[in-house]
């Protein structure tokens, strides 16, 4: 929605992955009052709405989650004049992370990958805001390295990585 206020009275759905809803609104609504009536059902259809910067530019609507499974689509049922959509369509899908992890290649659920390989079984979440476009990190150590078996050889050792040790996690 790309304009400080509504010119004509109009009524929209808005779907996410959770669910679908209806909502009215009428002629000289501000964009601040739209993404508020849009974020009070935020958590039952599954979008939210953020206002654009200055907010008299509108706001987006957002999937409340990242992946392949999360879709916002937003449908024009009736209206009295036009509403200021901006963007090519009314439906975007999320997509999934996909990483090379010493030369495998392991597609994520959202921004969480998971590799399990012979030699190395791992679990990292993304960032956000990480990985628009190329990006890289190197993790080079941590962990501990326990021998499970009477002969030193990598199928009988297991490694243990540990997420946190505050007392609060």
């Amino acid at each position: 929605f790309g304009t400080s206020t509504l010119p004509s009275a109009v009524t929209i759905e808005i779907a996410g992955n959770l669910g679908t809803t209806t909502l009215s609104f009428a002629a000289g609504e501000s964009a601040a009052k739209i993404a508020s009536a849009i974020n009070t059902v935020s958590d039952a259809i599954g979008v939210s709405a953020l206002l654009s910067t200055p907010p008299t530019a509108g706001f987006r609507i957002v999937s409340n989650k990242l992946g392949s499974r999360q879709f916002v689509q937003v449908s024009v049922l009736s209206e009295d004049g036009s509403f200021p959509l901006t963007g090519a369509a009314n439906r975007a899908v999320g997509r999934d992370a996909t990483a090379s992890v010493n030369g495998a290649l392991t597609l994520g659920d959202g921004n969480h990958l998971t590799l399990k390989t012979s030699t190395l079984d791992m679990e990292v979440t993304l960032n956000r805001s990480m990985g628009t476009g190329t990006t890289s990190f190197v993790i080079t150590s941590g962990g501990a390295m326990f021998q499970l078996g009477p002969r030193v050889n990598s199928n009988l050792q297991i490694g243990v990585g540990v997420q946190s040790v505050s007392a609060s996690r």
